[in-house]
């Protein structure tokens, strides 16, 4: 006898908790909004669904768990609470699937950008010569997707298409914020995306992807890019120009090199100068070379070495962001709506992180969910964020050979 399909959870109007961020996401929609044009049919009086209603019920779907689906984020756009707290229209199942073809994702991306400007980067120690606040750790991270979604080209494996979309991420070291994102198929390459989104004068750190397009590193430096990226030391050609002493403090960080290069093996091809730097301590299996632009006025060698070592911390974040924000069942299927989707779980990430003064862990979120269920206190919910900041003081770091492998 087969087993019936669980009743779906109703959606019940002191189930649903964040209005406060949710309007604090309207807010800051309507001022970038006349930035981004909107779909020619917002004007036409017979619709009823807005570009500021749909994306609002995105973003309430994100903060609530109950909230799993295209057909309860409908239900809920029907409860009265909603509409007061929101100001939105019942939305019918029909109207919802087609609005992902109509509005743009962009807009979401230009809300991320405005609300992590107004997120101070907080109070970092000076880096050398370089602006903590500037400093983007640049990477990517893979969902697997159905097959029919035949848009979002990965691979061919085992004689068999995958599908995949991925996120290009550039993350604010400084307080863990998703600083930008651009989703895409799996296939983009790594530096392609990040070729869209550069901005002058941040300084960017990557693993072995993005340092192997040596041209591409010329590129970083002549559009006012600082950058830290790492070589595939195996394939690496590299041309040594002049070496540098090395310090008491350069030996501890386990730095043996420190030179300018030219890469490039004919001088068709030679890129540079650069300054490579070379870390090769006793718990890594192998050296680790890394090549910047920045000089050593700017940076030593040995913050050159403790500062990729913090790239881990992205890793970190697309962990959080697969396990713990509802990303791992997609409510759209097109490329659009899996953009939103993503942008929205980003957006969701830095009002969590504005509100509570850190991105929260996988105990408080469980505490946020139970909140939002009535099934946990105010005070309750106090001491699990008191709790994970008393963790979080003293958090140990993994060690450098487990993260710098790839």
């Amino acid at each position: 006898m087969s087993k019936s399909k669980p009743k779906p959870r109703s959606i019940e109007e002191n189930t649903l908790q964040q209005w406060s961020l949710v309007r604090r996401f309207q807010a800051v929609l309507e001022e970038v909004g006349p930035t981004v044009e909107a779909h020619r049919s917002e004007d036409d009086p017979r619709r009823t669904l807005h570009r500021r209603d749909y994306f609002s019920l995105w973003l309430l779907g994100m903060f609530n768990p109950v909230l799993s689906s295209m057909r309860s984020l409908c239900a809920a756009s029907g409860l009265r609470r909603t509409r007061q707290a929101l100001g939105t229209s019942p939305v019918s199942l029909g109207s919802f699937s087609e609005a992902q073809s109509l509005f743009d994702p962009q807009l979401l991306q230009a809300v991320l950008g405005r609300l992590v400007a107004d997120l101070p980067a907080g109070a970092s120690a000076q880096l050398g010569g370089v602006d903590p606040a500037c400093l983007r750790v640049v990477d990517s991270t893979v969902w697997q997707v159905l097959p029919r979604m035949d848009w979002a080209g990965w691979r061919t494996r085992h004689g068999r298409d995958e599908r995949a979309v991925r996120l290009h991420l550039k993350y604010r070291l400084a307080d863990g914020v998703p600083a930008a994102g651009l989703p895409s198929k799996g296939a983009l390459c790594e530096r392609k995306a990040l070729r869209r989104q550069l901005k002058a004068g941040e300084f960017y750190i990557g693993d072995r992807g993005y340092g192997q397009d040596y041209g591409f590193l010329e590129e970083l430096d002549a559009k006012g890019c600082g950058f830290l990226m790492r070589l595939r030391q195996n394939q690496a050609v590299v041309q040594p120009l002049c070496g540098r002493e090395l310090t008491k403090e350069d030996l501890q960080a386990g730095v043996c090199r420190d030179e300018d290069v030219v890469l490039g093996r004919t001088a068709r091809y030679e890129r540079g100068p650069f300054r490579l730097v070379v870390v090769d301590g006793e718990a890594m299996e192998e050296p680790v070379w890394l090549v910047t632009n920045q000089p050593p006025e700017k940076l030593s060698a040995a913050q050159v070495a403790r500062l990729y070592r913090r790239r881990w911390e992205v890793e970190g974040f697309f962990r959080w962001l697969k396990c713990l924000l509802p990303c791992r069942h997609w409510l759209a299927e097109s490329d659009n709506g899996v953009a939103i989707q993503i942008y929205t779980a980003l957006i969701c990430a830095v009002l969590l992180t504005r509100r509570l003064g850190k991105r929260p862990g996988r105990r408080l979120m469980e505490m946020l969910a139970f909140h939002q269920m009535r099934q946990a206190s105010d005070e309750e919910l106090a001491e699990a964020i008191r709790a994970q900041q008393r963790r979080a003081a003293h958090v140990r770091r993994p060690r450098y050979a487990t993260l710098v492998q790839k």
